[in-house]
């Protein structure tokens, strides 16, 4: 599995900081599971085969996604947003944690976004 990853990372350096799982709490980005897959963390071991078949869902999503819109893009863009409205990175994240369409949207598209370019 490290050596698809990184393999993927060569293909597309700016994959390396998505944020892709959680590990004892903690989010980690493709690089960081590959260097923990390297040092064979049997968490990270279990982490890479699931998102082999079984993405993140509900709240491990929600904070993927949180920790991807505030990581990828700088406070001052705007996020078009179901087509009609135009928010913040922190207003995106608020409309995340508070759970509304819009916010369901935006992790959605995180999933879409991991979905294509992670497996």
């Amino acid at each position: 599995m490290v050596v698809k990853i990184r393999e993927l990372l060569r293909e597309r350096p700016s994959l390396a900081y998505v944020p892709i799982a959680e590990i004892r709490g903690r989010v980690v980005t493709l690089e960081d599971l590959a260097r923990l897959l390297e040092l064979r963390d049997p968490e990270a071991e279990r982490v890479a085969r699931r998102l082999g078949i079984d993405p993140p869902q509900g709240e491990e999503a929600r904070r993927l996604a949180i920790e991807f819109w505030r990581r990828t893009l700088p406070p001052n863009v705007k996020i078009h947003v179901l087509g009609c409205k135009s928010l913040t990175v922190e207003e995106a994240i608020k409309e995340i944690e508070r759970g509304t369409e819009v916010g369901e949207e935006l992790v959605r598209a995180y999933e879409r976004f991991v979905r294509r370019y992670i497996k």
